[in-house]
């Protein structure tokens, strides 16, 4: 399972790239946000090869990283780009600790989908 990042100006490039060149097929786009944790989330295409998947998640925000920053649980929010990998909380993530995002619980944004994303990082 591989999350793709990207803003609305790269979108159709990044798309493009995995269906063209990597040969996946997109199965479903989500564009309503309510599925997902953060309101940074515009749409989000999945894709499949074979046995892989892949999302494609863009926003409307200027950078392509805000997203991480709105989900559920420090756990998820390391990332790489074509030049390094980025751990925002690197001590955590090495003694596998996670401090759950207090804006899951804000709101209507606590469900039984947040709960079961958190649920899958539980030793």
């Amino acid at each position: 399972d591989l999350d793709i990042y990207a803003t609305e100006e790269f979108s159709e490039k990044v798309l493009n790239h995995f269906k063209d060149d990597e040969e996946y097929t997109v199965t479903n786009t989500v564009k309503w946000r309510r599925d997902y944790d953060g309101s940074a989330i515009s749409r989000v295409h999945k894709l499949e090869k074979d046995d892989k998947m892949a999302d494609i998640i863009i926003t409307d925000w200027a950078s392509a990283i805000i997203p991480i920053l709105q989900y559920h649980s420090t756990v998820v929010m390391n990332y790489m780009t074509a030049r390094t990998f980025v751990s925002l909380y690197p001590e955590w993530t090495k003694e596998n600790k996670s401090l759950v995002n207090p804006a899951v619980y804000m709101g209507e944004k606590s469900n039984l989908q947040t709960v079961l994303a958190i649920m899958k990082y539980v030793r």
